[in-house]
């Protein structure tokens, strides 16, 4: 499970998230290198649990080496690594349990 940030949705050049995910463009990045090194242990599923709104995101980690799914982009020059994103309509979304104040 990845611990981001809701403003962490990446938004493809969209000011707002909600303007990224009604145009179908927004989506989670993961590190590729993790994302190989988990494959090769044999996981099966990866998430994002967002801390701010505790909502969580979760998908087949094969959707993530899916080129018709993802996007690759490399920050390796920036000081950054290879990323993988996968658009939001890949994940099943689970929002958090609303709790009843007494």
């Amino acid at each position: 499970m990845a611990y981001r940030k809701r403003n962490e949705i990446y938004r493809a050049g969209e000011v707002r998230v909600s303007e990224a995910i009604k145009k179908g463009v927004a989506a989670w990045a993961m590190d590729d290198e993790t994302l190989r090194v988990m494959r090769a242990h044999g996981i099966k599923v990866v998430g994002v649990f967002v801390r701010d709104t505790n909502e969580r995101y979760v998908t087949s980690i094969d959707n993530y080496f899916d080129k018709t799914k993802i996007k690759v982009l490399n920050y390796s020059a920036r000081g950054g690594s290879l990323q993988r994103y996968l658009p939001l309509q890949h994940f099943k979304h689970r929002k958090p349990a609303i709790t009843k104040l007494s």
